[in-house]
């Protein structure tokens, strides 16, 4: 009987996980439709604080450099242009490296046995 119940217990906490996750998905997709204009696009956004932000926005023909606060939304400039940059070159990938640093490690340390070897 105790198992039943565990059994029950389990399927409904994976029902309500994945209605939980199909409510957000929609959601998501309600919200993303709503900030869509056709005079307005944000073309770039960096994060300079926990709370703070510089956001450059095309407002028709305009290009705008914003910085948005919990104090609020400043214009500090009107852009005549803007170009979008590649985006910087990633970090190598921290298990690539550790990989590529304890083959480097194996290898100095089976030369050094092998040279220990051939000197006794």
């Amino acid at each position: 009987m105790a198992f039943l119940k565990i059994l029950f217990y389990l399927i409904v906490l994976i029902l309500v996980l994945f209605l939980a996750y199909h409510t957000t998905r929609i959601l998501g997709r309600g919200m993303s439709l709503k900030q869509r204009s056709a005079g307005m696009q944000v073309l770039d956004q960096m994060a300079v604080g926990r709370d703070s932000f510089l956001l450059v926005v095309k407002v028709q023909e305009e290009i705008l450099l914003l910085g948005v606060s919990p104090a609020g939304i400043t214009r500090l400039e009107k852009l005549d242009a803007y170009e979008t940059l590649e985006p910087a070159e990633a970090p190598p990938d921290f298990v690539a490296v550790l990989t590529s640093q304890l083959k480097a490690r194996k290898n100095r340390d089976d030369e050094g046995k092998r040279g220990g070897r051939g000197k006794q």
